[in-house]
């Protein structure tokens, strides 16, 4: 009987342990989120660049 409430109480460790481990997940999914979005907002600003040099070309090849 003793070696299985040895072996009872590490499993409740181990789940405390593991349970631990979701708030540490939630975060890193909450900050990976914010760097997706950051990541989108630069693409759309470079895209939006890109636009602006392409037609700042064809007014510089039309004024030529």
């Amino acid at each position: 009987m003793n070696k299985y409430l040895k072996q009872l109480i590490e499993l409740s460790e181990i789940d405390k342990s593991i349970d631990g481990f979701e708030p540490r997940v939630e975060n890193i999914k909450k900050a990976l989120n914010v760097a997706l979005e950051d990541e989108r907002e630069i693409k759309n600003i470079i895209e939006k660049y890109d636009e602006d040099i392409k037609e700042s070309k064809l007014k510089k090849g039309k004024n030529e």
